[in-house]
């Protein structure tokens, strides 16, 4: 289902936007401004993402002999203590920085934290669901607490609905929970005409993930129960995900490299054991970007209910499709996508986006699109506009950031 957002607010008051570049700036800093600029870092940043009371406190207390009001001013933000405004205080006001000379301005009344909430509010459109509205609420230190955060909320006029949450714990070892409640209006494609289904599924899952170096490892029990119209069918499982993302800048996408392995197991009333593999890499080309993506996924029982199969079709994988068209205990998919930006503004895209499945054969499909970065939105966060065809169908999509 292509989604875009057309209204972004965030908790900050303004857009915020972090990557590994921040690290390979901050180490390029020499001496006590350097470390200075660590202090800032570790001071301002919100907990998720990277930011340390404790390490800013530590590197200010180092700094006292070289540049001791800007040390101080950092020391009184990390710690509350009240010495260090006194320090600054006794201090003439030219001797003090900025954020000194607003702490003694403010006579000891530390600022409010700004939040770090992000709240977004748009369409969904598809071919086969009509359009409707979405509400994401994302927010990546809840409590202050280093939790992530994130939830989704759409609905469409033809009586589809969803709801997600996931709420991940700190640290590189992390408690991950998640939770989707969906109702869609299914088709399902066989010899004898198109049937149209209403599926309802409720979905929990539970368990740690690991992060080191560009790896992400998640384990998940899972429980799901699907409904169609008065058939109520329950299961249980577990998940597994290895992760290992080189990319370098998530949203540029100029070059770098993603991996992705997954595996999922569930029993009751079917069994169903999958496996997963996303393979993408992005080079640098003529005044744009080269990426490529293939994905694979096999239902290995070949006994699983149609609706739990492997599927292609929709903005995601294999465009001008509709939505989950084609299904098949064995989808493999594999996209093409040349980027040109004409300005820093406007762009143009042209991909071949194709499918093989066991019950299909090969899928061929491609199409154009149009890349437009407003000034007010993310760097290289494009709304995006897909013209794209098949053999027997097509379709247009709109959406924010690219399809991979």
């Amino acid at each position: 289902m292509a989604r875009v957002r057309l209204l972004s607010f965030s908790g900050t008051l303004g857009p915020a936007w972090h990557g590994p570049t921040i690290s390979r700036a901050l180490a390029a800093g020499d001496g006590a401004w350097g470390r200075l600029a660590w202090v800032d870092f570790f001071l301002l940043s919100p907990a998720g993402f990277g930011g340390d009371a404790d390490k800013a406190e530590e590197i200010a207390l180092q700094l006292e002999g070289e540049l001791a009001s800007f040390a101080w001013s950092r020391l009184y933000a990390a710690t509350g203590d009240e010495q260090w405004l006194e320090k600054l205080s006794a201090l003439d006001p030219g001797a003090r920085d900025g954020l000194g000379e607003g702490q003694v301005n403010l006579q000891a009344t530390l600022p409010e934290h700004p939040g770090t909430w992000s709240l977004g509010l748009g369409l969904v459109a598809s071919a086969d669901n009509g359009v409707g509205l979405q509400a994401s609420l994302s927010h990546p230190d809840l409590f202050l607490q280093a939790w992530e955060l994130g939830s989704t909320a759409w609905a469409t006029l033809d009586g589809s609905r969803s709801v997600s949450l996931a709420l991940d714990s700190p640290g590189p070892v992390a408690m991950r929970l998640g939770g989707l409640t969906q109702r869609v209006i299914e088709r399902r494609y066989t010899d004898d005409g198109t049937h149209t289904l209403s599926h309802g599924w409720h979905q929990a899952s539970l368990g740690p993930g690991f992060e080191w170096w560009h790896a992400d490892l998640n384990l998940a029990a899972v429980t799901r129960s699907d409904v169609f119209d008065d058939a109520t069918y329950l299961a249980v499982g577990g998940r597994a995900e290895v992760v290992l993302d080189h990319r370098e800048n998530a949203d540029a996408r100029y070059w770098g490299w993603y991996v992705a392995t997954s595996s999922d197991a569930t029993m009751g009333d079917y069994s169903r054991l999958e496996l997963g593999a996303d393979a993408r890499c992005f080079l640098p080309a003529w005044r744009g970007s080269l990426a490529a993506r293939s994905t694979a996924s096999w239902e290995i029982t070949g006994s699983a209910p149609w609706f739990v199969q492997p599927a292609a079709g929709g903005s995601i994988l294999l465009r001008g499709a509709p939505v989950n068209r084609y299904r098949s205990p064995l989808v493999i998919t594999a996209d093409v996508e040349y980027r040109l930006r004409l300005t820093d503004v406007f762009g143009l895209a042209a991909f071949s986006s194709n499918a093989w499945t066991a019950d299909h054969s090969f899928i061929p499909g491609g199409g154009f699109g149009l890349r437009v970065r407003p000034t007010w939105l993310k760097p290289d966060m494009p709304l995006r506009w897909d013209v794209a065809a098949t053999m027997d169908s097509w379709g247009f999509y709109v959406g924010m950031g690219e399809a991979f």
